[in-house]
């Protein structure tokens, strides 16, 4: 909480500083506050599996342990079924400069949010496609873009996630005797960076918007809850360090106008004819859970797809994004992080 504090002092310092400085260049540097928009000072990451959205995700891969598999089916064929819903909302904030709101992307400003999300895992291939697993986040937090440098930006947030195995997957994994479930559960504080630029549009595939970004997230290790269902000591679940680190980087290229202006557009040329276009990854070097002997690991995700709407404007434009991406590092989803995951997953994904 310290940095959020650093945040509100930071704020106090720039408003006073600004109106001691008359005559100055800094002078037209004026707070302007607000409430329920989005000035997009640090917008949600493309590639980060964990980002607050709404998505639909299908990828193949091997059956998690223990799973109560279909008839006819082996451990290396199974559909699993990864969604998510949730969004990011800015409740109110303030613009250091005064500007109208089509400078979205570039005004510098605070704003203070919430976010929540619940991610699931469903595998189709077991008997009665079951829900393996369910996570939950909420935080709350600040996103900054910074004065004088309107390309950087910042963002700060402190979460709770708690961790859920399904019903259908604990009866019958629970008939093995090697099976345990564990309750995971923590906090953690994350704070991340972020140099992006954002281009005027011109023509088919001109670059349009890149960013870099990286951050740190501590986790509460006192927090963290890895106990089996009889709370024995020995089998205590447990991360491998406090600390975890994110990267990644995003590039998107213009597409074509919007096809309402072109009222001559029909339906399937606006299917075929995307917004944007666009290309990110993401680096975690995170824990991988387990009972002895917890270690750090790298996980990368690769995304290529389509964005439809207007994905770089203030908020209240929803957009579509198709995409593919190609994952290899931990399961994300719960106690399953102490397993590995690699697959190319088809997503469908509805920004609001």
């Amino acid at each position: 909480m310290r940095i959020l504090a650093l945040f509100f002092a930071f704020l106090l310092f720039s408003d006073s500083s600004l109106k001691a400085q008359s005559g100055s260049a800094l002078e037209t540097l004026k707070s302007r506050s607000y409430f329920l928009k989005d000035f997009q000072y640090y917008k949600p990451m493309i590639a980060d599996l964990r980002t607050p959205q709404n998505h639909a995700r299908f990828y193949q891969a091997d059956a998690v342990k223990f799973s109560n598999n279909d008839e006819g089916r082996n451990d290396e064929d199974h559909i699993f079924f990864d969604p998510s819903f949730g969004e990011y909302f800015p409740i109110f904030g303030f613009n250091f400069i005064k500007e109208t709101e089509d400078k979205a992307m570039v005004l510098p400003g605070i704003a203070f949010f919430i976010a929540g999300s619940a991610h699931m895992m469903l595998d189709f291939y077991t008997v009665s496609n079951d829900v393996i697993n369910t996570d939950y986040r909420v935080g709350v937090g600040a996103a900054m873009r910074f004065p004088l440098i309107h390309k950087l930006s910042a963002r700060y947030r402190f979460f709770h996630e708690s961790t859920h195995l399904g019903d259908e997957y604990t009866l019958s994994a629970a008939l093995n005797p090697d099976f345990r479930r564990y309750n995971v559960s923590y906090e953690a504080n994350e704070l991340y960076l972020a140099l992006d630029h954002l281009a005027s549009p011109r023509h088919w595939g001109h670059f349009l918007y890149g960013r870099i970004y990286g951050g740190k997230r501590w986790l509460n290790t006192d927090s963290f809850q890895g106990f089996t269902g009889d709370y024995l000591e020995t089998a205590r679940l447990q991360v491998g360090e406090k600390n975890e680190i994110e990267s990644g980087a995003e590039v998107l290229l213009q597409g074509w106008p919007d096809p309402e202006q072109n009222s001559g557009w029909g339906w399937l040329r606006k299917l075929l004819a995307p917004q944007y276009l666009f290309i990110a990854t993401d680096f975690q070097h995170h824990n991988k859970y387990a009972v002895v002997n917890p270690q750090r690991v790298w996980s990368k995700n690769y995304v290529l797809g389509i964005i439809y709407g207007q994905y770089l404007a203030l908020i209240g434009e929803r957009t579509v994004r198709w995409q593919i991406n190609y994952y290899d590092g931990i399961n994300p989803h719960g106690q399953f992080r102490m397993e590995d995951l690699r697959y190319i997953g088809l997503d469908y994904v509805i920004d609001f």
